[in-house]
């Protein structure tokens, strides 16, 4: 007998079934139950729950699956090996490489190569198989079609037997036939016979489910059979129901074709719901009946899904925190579970609402497969790819660890590693590591890789299968894996990430097992072979086990039983979400799939049917809440394009009138039941009040965790441009001893305090590629020079073209050598962009040459270090009793002169590879001291060679790249135009001491090409000439000295503001700042440098009874 039990409650029904079983138990019958899989643990609980442990053993639970994998195993198929699922996608793929081989598909043939293809395939056989429909069917039907639509079933109807001869081939049974096989069994050893059959949770059956359904009708002694249909049901009226109606029609056939009798139970829950979840469900079923709504629905609208969980989350905490329910009476529903699984997670952990998501992990996603992908694509090039090598390092199973990895990551950077270099011990010397080390990191993360690619060249499925085998070997991946477990998984987590990883190990092994038995030895690419096994693994699914007894369940309506639950969050009605969209996209569309039923041929439900599927799905969600009905949906994507509500939100605003609420409008406190979401809320929101802010930030200071969170917040809100480190963590991250600094680094702080912190505070390095690059070309080019003039000494002013040439090829040859490695990572375009460097270098030379012979200075030191003999710095400034700052750095040139009166002079030189002047707005600023604090070294600081000397000027160099004029030719690029167009583009900047004999001895004819200063006809000194009195100079060091005392005053108040310096707006170090991104910085903070603070210094610094002509008038 079949029974058919009836009931819009499928939860009461499994309380009645239970009870019928004890009966059954009790009178000895023996009882089968057969449920979908992902309902087995709860049917096995509330079976364990009514009959205790020794009569829960007596019943079999199981699904139909393994009801037929259990009759296969115990009387064998009847012919060939039973594919595994894993070994079936191998099988399709083979047949598809060999239908591409033989070129004879059509509309279908530029898809082959797609791997999205090879799954949508395997469902199309799916189907065909369980449906027994031969491939002659799809070529009949095929001819009865026209245009594309007959193609591309003439295209499946080939792959489709090019499968099915594969199968043949390999004595292979497709996994699709199992159940079909299983009734074939179940008839033959009469199975059911004797036996009384439950089957529970299933909405629609397969034609094999049926199959089995068929046998058990025919031989067990009772079958009940529980259909999701109200006792009271009228097609006509509810068509949310069609779906399950169709079932039960089906189900009659099938009994009388049988001749048996069919007997109707109905059941309907005694137990009444909330007149608002009535109400809810009357109007999706289309009943006339008006129940009026009380407080049980609520209807949330959101910004965004973050928003909506973030509201979502709120309530369940404020719901519990109530007591009106525990964290296990609640149920979130959604029908696309990853576009909320993050928002879910992030939202649920800042409110500690302990959460179960009942979904599954595909194994293609997890992390350790994502690391063996990468090495498959590594081991896939003919030359070793950096970027690939690279992603291999950065996984966490690659046994690295992050020392190795970004020692390595900028070495590949710096020296441009690419393609063979790989191969061969690298030669530059590396900055942070010795060289041997990071050779000994470069063996292990290569060798491994081409050991793989040499080992699957022109290789078979077993050759290539094995040598993936060798390769988790030779780099301990499982070793790695239980490292990764021990170090970074809490006590607690480990068991259940060791279960999850071995299954994902389990799969991995099995795809690779079915690769190497089904394949074997026809020939498979390394980069097939990879891509098959990531279509094998994205079919295997990894469960999420329940990490908590008590906890929020997370349901996809789509692969989740539903239960009933006292609270039901249904979240993402919107628009084409929930329900889903009908519209079929693939290899057969809405109108194919139609045209295609009129021939007898069905791969699928059509559009109707899958409509009628997702509004079921949409009806057992918004109905299986027994006390409280929350629904909630999102006005626009995180992205920020507009979404509408859902259809059926429409029908139930029609039906019920529905009151819609923002989640916005809910106040803070709402918002603040945990710490955690309280402080998040400080960080985001805007619309709260100062009264509330307030509020929770006299709440969180109540805990030291937050004290100093709210700290960090204060110091970055409201003005984000100032901000402040404690002291204690100043002095630790800037000066924990005495601060050895240069010039140049404290130019970096006053341009922008932040930029320091990041730079010099956390060590935050950018690393270019090698390049003849701004910074590269001056270290070059000041090496030359010292070479050059060294060389020649103070007999430069003799030294000819020809001579200057060929030193400087040499120091160019030599500086690369020792200091650039060579040849080693160097482009073509290095290559001659460092050539040109010899033009360059032999133009500054040239005229530095020509200054010898109109100048009495001469050099008496090139890269003249400011640390003393026992590597002291020689000016050393204290900031307080604990702190002393340390003037380092490399004087690129210094230059004497001896008076008439015996008094010693000295200036000095910086070369410099762009533009540079001495400004005093800049100085005022504590910018550009870097030749005023040489200076001071030099001539005060301790144990200095230069202390009897008075300072004659500072210069800065040009050292670059000549310009052409808009009429350069090639023809007239002589030795003397090169000459006269040197002398125009490379004159020095500065400042010098007005003093006429040290002047004259700079350049004895005082013509502004070699000095910033320029004498008239009538003897006095121009107005744009760059001179200042020695009293002057000094107070000008003495200021200097005063910018780097509140430098280091500054650092160790933990001054780190975001105020770049600037002109205007359009001239801020942010232009170039490599940190610009991380900032924050508003676009109207910044610190002005204008003409007035000139003006300000030369208060300062010049007395009134100055000459005019002594003043410095600025070099603009």
């Amino acid at each position: 007998m079949l029974r058919l039990v009836l009931g819009s409650s499928p939860d009461e029904k499994l309380n009645m079934y239970a009870q019928e079983i004890r009966t059954l138990l009790d009178q000895s019958r023996e009882v089968t139950a057969i449920v979908p899989d992902q309902f087995s643990f709860e049917f096995d609980r509330i079976l364990y729950q009514s009959l205790g442990a020794k009569d829960f053993n007596r019943v079999s639970v199981i699904s139909f699956r393994k009801l037929a994998d259990e009759l296969i195993t115990r009387y064998g198929a009847k012919s060939g090996t039973l594919l595994k699922r894993e070994e079936r996608t191998a099988v399709i793929y083979l047949a598809l490489k060999n239908v591409k081989a033989q070129k004879k598909l059509n509309a279908l043939a530029r898809s082959l190569d797609k791997p999205a293809f090879v799954s949508e395939i395997s469902v199309m056989v799916d189907r065909l198989i369980r449906s027994a429909t031969p491939p002659e069917a799809l070529s009949s039907a095929a001819k009865e079609l026209d245009g594309s639509l007959s193609m591309k079933l003439c295209d499946i109807g080939v792959i489709y037997e090019a499968y099915l001869d594969e199968l043949k081939k390999g004595g292979f049974l497709d996994e699709s036939s199992t159940i079909a096989l299983g009734a074939e069994l179940a008839k033959k050893s009469g199975y059911f016979k004797g036996k009384q059959v439950y089957i529970d949770r299933f909405d629609s059956y397969s034609n094999d489910e049926l199959a089995v359904i068929e046998q058990a009708i025919v031989s067990a002694d009772n079958v009940s059979v529980s259909i999701t249909l109200p006792a009271n049901f009228k097609p006509s009226a509810m068509q949310v129901y069609s779906v399950t109606a169709e079932t039960q029609n089906k189900l009659v056939d099938l009994a009388a074709r049988n001749n048996v009798k069919v007997q109707f139970s109905k059941y309907e829950p005694k137990d009444v719901k909330p007149n608002g979840i009535t109400a809810i469900d009357n109007c999706l079923l289309n009943k006339r009946k008006k129940i009026s709504l009380d407080g049980s629905v609520t209807c949330v609208s959101a910004a965004n899904v973050y928003e909506e969980m973030d509201y979502v989350a709120a309530q369940i905490r404020r719901l519990v925190m109530s007591g009106e329910c525990s964290f296990n009476d609640i149920a979130l529903i959604t029908r696309n579970l990853p576009d909320y699984q993050s928002a879910i997670e992030s939202a649920f952990e800042r409110y500690d609402i302990p959460v179960f998501i009942d979904g599954k992990t595909r194994t293609s996603d997890t992390s350790v497969m994502l690391y063996c992908f990468a090495a498959i694509s590594a081991a896939c090039t003919k030359q070793p790819s950096t970027d690939k090598i690279l992603q291999v390092m950065c996984s966490a199973y690659s046994g690295f660890n992050e020392e190795e990895i970004s020692c390595m990551q900028d070495y590949c950077v710096r020296w441009n590693i690419e393609g063979n270099m790989w191969l061969e011990d690298f030669t530059a010397e590396c900055d942070d590591m010795p060289l041997e080390r990071l050779n000994a990191v470069r063996k292990k993360a290569i060798e491994p890789i081409r050991r793989l690619y040499e080992a699957t060249k022109n290789a078979d499925a077993k050759t290539v299968a094995s040598a993936f085998n060798r390769y988790i070997e030779d780099v301990g991946l499982a070793r790695n894996t239980k490292k990764i477990i021990d170090e970074f998984t809490a006590d607690d987590e480990k068991l259940s990430a060791a279960r999850f990883l071995k299954q994902v190990w389990e799969a991995m092994m099995n795809a690779v097992a079915a690769i190497y038995s089904t394949i074997g030895d026809r020939k498979l690419k390394l980069k097939e072979f990879g891509e098959l096994l990531r279509l094998m693994l994205s079919d295997c699914g990894i469960a999420n086990p329940p990490q908590k007894l008590l906890s929020v369940s997370v349901c996809d309506v789509s692969r989740s039983i539903i239960y009933s639950k006292d609270v039901v969050f249904v979240i993402g009605l919107n628009d084409g979400k929930f329900p889903l969209d009908a519209k079929k996209t693939g290899i057969f569309n809405g109108r194919d799939s139609v045209a295609l039923e009129r021939v007898g041929i069905k791969f699928e439900a059509d559009e109707a049917d899958r409509a009628a599927q997702e509004m079921f799905m949409c009806y057992r969600a918004l109905s299986c809440a027994a006390k409280k009905l929350y629904i909630t949906y999102s006005t626009a994507s995180p992205n920020g394009t507009s979404l509408r509500r859902s259809y059926m939100l429409m029908k139930l605003d029609r039906g019920v009138g529905l009151h819609h609420v923002k989640a916005h409008d809910f106040s803070e406190e709402f918002y603040c039941s945990t710490e955690k979401a309280a402080f998040y809320r400080l960080c985001v929101t805007r619309s709260a009040d100062e009264l509330t802010k307030n509020s929770i930030r006299a709440a969180l200071e109540c805990d030291g965790e937050y004290r100093k969170k709210l700290a960090e917040l204060e110091s970055i809100s409201g003005n984000n441009s100032l901000r402040r480190l404690t002291r204690p963590t100043a002095k630790k991250l800037f000066a924990p001893r005495d601060v050895n600094i240069t010039a140049s680094r404290i130019d970096v702080y006053n341009r922008c305090n932040f930029r320091y912190f990041m730079k010099y505070g956390l060590d935050i390095k950018d690393v270019t590629p090698m390049a003849v690059d701004p910074a590269n070309r001056g270290s070059v080019m000041h090496y030359v020079f010292q070479t050059v003039l060294e060389h020649f000494g103070a007999e430069y002013q003799n030294a000819s073209d020809e001579d200057i040439n060929a030193i400087v090829a040499q120091a160019l040859k030599d500086y690369k050598k020792q200091y650039l490695g060579e040849d080693f990572g160097k482009s073509k375009k290095f290559e001659a962009d460092y050539m040109r460097l010899h033009r360059a270098c032999v133009d500054v030379l040239v005229n530095i040459r020509e200054e010898y012979k109109v100048s009495l200075f001469r050099p008496v030191s090139f890269e003249y270090n400011l640390s003393a003999g026992d590597g002291e710095s020689i000016l050393s400034i204290p900031i307080n009793k604990d702190l002393r700052i340390n003037i380092r750095g490399v004087v690129d040139r210094v230059d004497t002169f001896t008076g008439s009166d015996g008094k010693k002079y000295i200036r000095i030189i910086d070369y410099k590879t762009g533009s540079k002047t001495l400004r005093f707005e800049d100085i005022y600023n504590g910018l550009n001291l870097q030749m005023l604090l040489y200076m001071l070294a030099l001539t005060q600081g301790k144990k200095s060679s230069f202390k009897d000397f008075a300072p004659a000027g500072v210069l800065y160099m040009k050292a670059g790249f000549l310009k052409c004029d808009d009429d350069y030719s090639p023809l007239s690029d002589s030795a003397e135009h090169r000459l006269s167009e040197s002398a125009q583009q490379l004159k020095r900047s500065g400042l010098i001491i007005g003093n006429d004999e040290v002047i004259a001895a700079m350049d004895e004819n005082v013509s502004g090409t070699y000095l910033p200063v320029t004498r008239l006809r009538n003897g006095e000194y121009s107005k744009t000439s760059s001179l200042i009195t020695p009293a002057g100079f000094e107070r000008l060091e003495r200021y200097a000295k005063d910018m780097v005392e509140k430098f280091g005053s500054d650092l160790l108040d933990g001054k780190i503001d975001v105020m770049p310096v600037g002109s205007d707006k359009t001239h801020l170090e942010c232009a170039y700042c490599e940190f610009s991104s991380v900032c924050d910085r508003r676009k109207y903070m910044y610190k002005l440098i204008s003409k007035d603070d000139s003006k300000k210094l030369e208060e300062i610094i010049l007395k009134p009874d100055d000459s005019s002509k002594e003043q410095k008038e600025g070099e603009n």
